[in-house]
């Protein structure tokens, strides 16, 4: 089996779909020996932030002088981006070896028919295996309870904010989908908790309670202090508390991340990493590792800033509208401090988003929006966000003072804005990360397997 054959298989895989459930994820682990069950691993879930913090809890336990395997999704622009050993990503030839080895058991077994997420998370836990990490981080593809990734047994889980997303899988309320997430929590098992709302804070914490499972949580346990940001990222003191007052500190701290909410998803990292090295009552004899850790993450297409023909553009996934909240939040910072006059908005999304709910903060700070699509299946087509624009009372009322333009992918929209742009202004490409995989490789990169990243 060969490189091509190997991507032609995966991509077959995808016909089968997503399926919710532990049955086939367990058969095929099993199958393979239970290659999970010979490294150590935190799980994470959540609706915007884990993948952020899982690469910096990942860097963090790095430092520390374990061996880290790290497994998030989707990619980018390349498959081999999902599944990393120390920060390198798995090789093509690796992917090639441990996709024959695999399909090879999966023929024996005629009715086993794993979906394409169930396939690459037996993938990653078998080259953790067979490299022989000492812990994984491992991220969630959609939800928790029946997600392929949660037949691990942690020692330690993460929540991070839980919002609205994946409606027609997780549930039409925020208890319901909150309850989903919750399902990676185990017994006696220590939960590093986000902010959350009230609604989604009560459905985790009483989920936590009925399994002994001891929780830490962000505001109330830990918090961060933000002490500046500039292009490059943030820096923050990070605190401990103890009966309402703070009981230890490591100062400044920089991350090279963008956005007040990635503070809190480093400090959610912080809290993971001492939690795992016991170390919560004397963080400040760690605060040197810590800070040269962080200030190594990289993690891209998160509010990243990048130049296409000399014209400013930031890069940022938001799929959501708390992640539309935050990305709008930061933008307003950069108008009000004076670092850019004006937004051009290139925008596009997947069927399946509340497409609203990503618009809607970001249209009354948009002077130019330019919609397009990602070159997938699952994209809304141009002329159906027009529609919505159109036809919803709430988002057409921003729109008398914003000039409208379509193309039809990611290249096209990128220089109709570098065309219009003038002095001042920044071009801001959001509403999927699929959408900035295709604008990253119209800057450079490389794609391998692009055509997987629809897939979770």
């Amino acid at each position: 089996m060969n490189y091509t054959e190997c991507i032609e298989y995966l991509y077959g895989l995808t016909h089968h779909g997503i399926k919710l459930g532990l049955e086939n994820p367990r058969r095929l682990l099993s199958i393979l020996g239970n290659p999970e069950r010979r490294f150590r691993s935190v799980h994470i879930a959540g609706t915007n932030g884990k993948g952020s913090t899982a690469v910096m809890l990942a860097g963090l336990l790095q430092a520390a002088g374990w061996k880290v395997g790290l497994f998030t999704s989707p990619h980018l622009i390349r498959f081999t981006e999902r599944i990393r050993i120390n920060g390198a990503e798995i090789k093509e030839e690796e992917v090639t070896d441990l996709t024959s080895r695999i399909r090879e058991q999966v023929r024996r077994e005629p009715d086993l028919r794993p979906t394409f997420f169930e396939f690459v998370t037996a993938l990653a836990f078998s080259h953790f295996s067979d490299n022989s990490v000492d812990w994984a981080v491992v991220e969630t593809g959609l939800g928790g309870r029946f997600d392929a990734t949660n037949v691990i047994n942690p020692d330690l889980t993460i929540i991070t904010p839980v919002g609205m997303d994946h409606r027609e899988f997780l549930g039409d309320t925020l208890e319901e989908i909150a309850f989903e997430k919750a399902g990676i929590i185990k017994e006696s098992t220590p939960l590093v908790l986000s902010s959350q709302e009230p609604a989604a804070r009560e459905v985790i914490l009483r989920r936590a309670e009925s399994l002994s499972s001891p929780v830490t949580e962000y505001g109330r346990d830990f918090r961060a202090t933000l002490k500046g940001s500039a292009r490059g990222g943030m820096e923050f003191d990070f605190h401990t508390i103890s009966g309402g007052s703070v009981k230890a500190s490591i100062t400044g701290i920089e991350i090279p991340l963008l956005g007040r909410h990635q503070v809190e998803n480093a400090s959610v990292a912080i809290e993971a990493f001492l939690e795992l090295l016991k170390e919560k009552e004397s963080p400040t004899s760690l605060s040197g590792m810590i800070r040269d850790a962080l200030l190594r993450t990289s993690w891209p297409g998160r509010l990243e800033f990048r130049s296409f023909l000399g014209m400013p553009l930031l890069l940022d996934g938001a799929h959501n509208g708390e992640a539309a909240v935050s990305l709008a939040a930061f933008l307003k910072g950069l108008l009000h401090s004076g670092d850019f006059r004006g937004i051009t908005l290139i925008f596009g999304a997947m069927k399946d988003k509340n497409i609203k709910d990503i618009l809607a903060p970001l249209l009354p700070i948009t002077e130019r929006l330019i919609i397009t699509a990602a070159g997938y299946e699952r994209s809304e087509t141009p002329s159906g966000i027009m529609d919505l624009l159109l036809s919803d009372p709430g988002l057409s009322a921003s729109l008398p003072r914003t000039e409208l333009l379509t193309a039809p992918g990611v290249e096209e929209a990128l220089n109709v804005a570098q065309s219009l742009s003038r002095d001042g202004e920044l071009t801001v490409l959001t509403g999927s990360l699929y959408l900035v995989g295709d604008a990253m490789e119209v800057l450079g990169g490389t794609p391998v397997l692009r055509e997987l990243s629809e897939s979770r």
